[in-house]
């Protein structure tokens, strides 16, 4: 069963054809499509696009309060659309039929990788804990 990650924080972030994602738990996230990121702040909500699909770039100004961040929430659609929510971000990558736009790997060398339509339903199911 794959964990709750309320609660987890993002421990490492870091672009390598792909955003990678590192939580206190050792999982981690790969976002390899691009990247919807809303930020909230107090003269409203900013929105970017960002492509991760580069080597060694920094992070984008809008990401580095990234590292530390607890996470809030993760969700995936039913169409296989992943979201991450921190205080202040949210982190959106859409679902593409031609490769992993996300994948996600477990601390016990599993591994999860997930484009819309193969194995959305298999990965929602682990996600429900059936």
């Amino acid at each position: 069963m794959i964990p709750d990650f309320v609660g987890q924080t993002i421990d490492i972030a870091r672009i390598d054809w792909g955003l990678h994602l590192w939580t206190s738990e050792n999982w981690e996230f790969v976002l390899s499509n691009t990247i919807l990121i809303t930020v909230q702040q107090e003269g409203g909500v900013e929105q970017y696009e960002f492509d991760p699909d580069v080597e060694g770039r920094p992070l984008p100004p809008e990401l580095e309060p990234i590292v530390g961040a607890r996470i809030e929430q993760v969700l995936v659609s039913a169409r296989g659309d992943l979201s991450i929510q921190l205080p202040g971000l949210h982190l959106t990558v859409r679902a593409i039929p031609k490769y992993e736009a996300w994948q996600l790997a477990g601390n016990r060398g599993g591994d999860v990788h997930l484009h819309a339509g193969r194995r959305t339903d298999a990965f929602l199911a682990a996600m429900a804990g059936a």
